[in-house]
């Protein structure tokens, strides 16, 4: 008797442990089991992998709608390709002070595109430069440091290949920090393409923030495509633009996502036969949480509209950060627009706003093609 009791015991913990397992967030890199996405859609092992090879991020799967998810069932990409862009914007203000002053309104900006060894090297720069909390240095004997104190980088935990480029900090000229009047922002802009089983294809967009923007307002984010022929329908249920952030005090964290759906949320995307555009109010600090991390994307797809004249996917992403909190803004004022971009010529992304009072930046691109 005490056996059988013994072995009904060691099968009720295997499938508990088994139950466990089913239901917990383990993606391809662990163990090849199921789990439950945070809007309770059972994820498998093999949706993962073939979600990841159409182009959506853990990130994506973990937050996917219903609707998301009954668009992809047992789709996969028969081809996929990817453009990344890395981008500085530098802001200029009128005077020292208005540097940290929220409100304080750029008398100009310019964002340069930069290769990554570049983008990742003047960002560690930056970081240290602007940094308020003490640096700590890598010699037990020193006391911790300040932004301002420092000299030279040979006792600080900075990347080993801005040491090697700029192993003093002080007189640097073409990678020198901001002026005292300037502050810069650094983000990736990616897009993705992939052509799906379904015949259809997926455009995607993916902006992260690298460092958080001082201004935190209605941001317009927009996909546009080569369409004037009117080779492509767009299949607006699928249109999704989604935020994420991570938030931080000394002692804890809270991270979510948005999700913007035309269903949901209408007024919040701007619509033409070429292209899209979401407003998304950007998540700003609260109580004691700072936001340090900040991930946006949008996403549709498109499918091929009785006849066609081209062989190609054409598309563009764009991004216009608000400056100023200067005025009041809706998605009526926004329009959006795509010339060009046939038979593997570049098109252009347009973005334009009626109310000229309003305070954005120029529109950062990242431009690409597929052959169909």
């Amino acid at each position: 008797m005490m056996k059988k009791g013994f072995a009904k015991l060691v099968v009720a913990v295997v499938l508990l442990f088994s139950l466990l397992a089913s239901n917990s967030t383990v993606y391809a890199d662990g163990p090849k089991v199921s789990y439950i996405n945070k809007n309770g859609i059972v994820i498998t092992y093999e949706d993962q992998t073939r979600l990841e090879g159409i182009g959506f991020d853990k990130e994506d799967i973990d937050n996917m709608t219903q609707e998301e998810y009954d668009e992809n069932k047992g789709v996969y990409a028969e081809s996929t390709s990817r453009k990344e862009v890395y981008i500085k914007t530098v802001y200029t203000y009128a005077d020292e002070n208005s540097v940290s002053d929220e409100n304080a309104i750029p008398i100009s900006t310019q964002s340069y595109e930069l290769d990554e060894p570049t983008f990742e090297k003047d960002l560690a720069l930056d970081k240290l430069y602007s940094s308020k909390d003490p640096i700590y240095t890598s010699r037990p004997d020193l006391a911790p440091v300040y932004s301002s104190d420092v000299k030279d980088t040979n006792d600080l935990n900075i990347p080993s290949s801005v040491v090697a480029d700029e192993p003093n900090l002080i007189g640097i000229s073409s990678d020198s920090p901001d002026a005292k009047n300037s502050s810069s922002d650094y983000k990736t802009l990616t897009i993705d393409i992939a052509k799906k089983s379904n015949g259809k294809y997926l455009l995607k967009s993916t902006m992260k923030w690298k460092k958080m923007p001082k201004n935190r307002g209605k941001d317009l984010y927009a996909i546009g495509y080569s369409n004037s022929d009117n080779d492509y329908a767009r299949i607006n249920s699928s249109v999704v633009g989604k935020q994420h952030y991570v938030a931080y005090t000394m002692t804890k964290s809270k991270s979510d996502t948005f999700t913007y759906t035309l269903a949901d949320d209408p007024n919040t995307f701007t619509l033409s036969s070429s292209g899209v555009v979401v407003m998304q109010d950007l998540k700003n600090n609260w109580d004691n949480y700072k936001v340090a991390e900040l991930t946006q994307s949008l996403k549709f797809d498109i499918e091929v509209d009785g006849g066609i004249n081209t062989n190609w996917v054409t598309t563009e992403a764009g991004y216009k950060h608000r400056t100023a909190d200067e005025g009041s803004i809706s998605v009526s004022d926004v329009t959006v627009s795509f010339g060009g971009g046939s038979s593997g010529v570049d098109g252009s992304l347009s973005v334009t706003l009626k109310k000229d009072k309003t305070k954005y930046d120029g529109l950062y691109k990242v431009f690409w093609q597929q052959r169909r």
